[in-house]
């Protein structure tokens, strides 16, 4: 029972730590909660670690296997470029088309898609987290990380409730931000566009230095 309580715990920590850094999912929840609120945002966290729970599940379960095929673990970490500048030139776009509007009560909201939905489609776009998770039960595997299947569930589901956390975490600072500054909703599509451009800059310049 120990060894459950322990491979939980490390599942927790590691997937908070990693979820703190701003990434294509943290930044959605972020947007979100701001302009829609932390209702829709938890829906949208909710949806995305359903998702990242089965990536975590395959990372932790074939890491032996995906670390053997470098191309494999390489063109998962390419693909997700071009979603990071799409996400980025998306959001940039429609903040600059809302700054162009003289009066606030000009700006119609557009149609979107559900926030659940999103989280789904959003983490589904993230093939960054089975390279992940592959590295990381490398790292902790030794010791720490039994690999039968139910020490493996354990641990995936203290991965799931500690990006949870982080995501929530994410949500609440963001709407205590907002509260007190009205204009970062006006200005949070260009925000969330130049970090996902930066986020595209920083991933390819991470895949070159690989390859050399």
């Amino acid at each position: 029972m120990s060894a459950y309580i322990s491979e939980f715990l490390i599942g927790f920590g590691v997937s908070y730590l990693f979820s703190l850094p701003p990434g294509m999912i943290s930044l959605n929840v972020l947007q979100t909660t701001i302009q829609k609120g932390l209702l829709s945002a938890f829906w949208l966290a909710f949806a995305a670690v359903l998702v990242e729970s089965v990536q975590a599940f395959v990372g932790v379960k074939f890491s032996a296997w995906i670390n053997a095929n470098e191309s494999l673990k390489l063109g998962l970490e390419a693909f997700v470029i071009p979603v990071f500048l799409a996400f980025g030139i998306g959001n940039l776009a429609i903040g600059i088309r809302t700054l162009r509007k003289k009066n606030k009560e000009e700006i119609k909201p557009s149609k979107t898609i559900g926030s659940f939905w999103k989280g789904l489609i959003v983490s589904a776009l993230n093939p960054v987290a089975i390279p992940f998770w592959v590295g990381a039960t490398g790292i902790i595997q030794k010791n720490l990380l039994n690999l039968e299947l139910s020490h493996i569930l354990v641990f995936v589901f203290g991965t799931t409730i500690g990006t949870l956390a982080c995501l929530m975490t994410y949500a609440v600072l963001s709407a205590f931000i907002a509260r007190r500054i009205h204009a970062v909703k006006v200005w949070m599509n260009i925000i969330v566009g130049i970090l996902f451009l930066g986020l595209a800059i920083i991933q390819l310049v991470s895949i070159i230095i690989k390859t050399r």
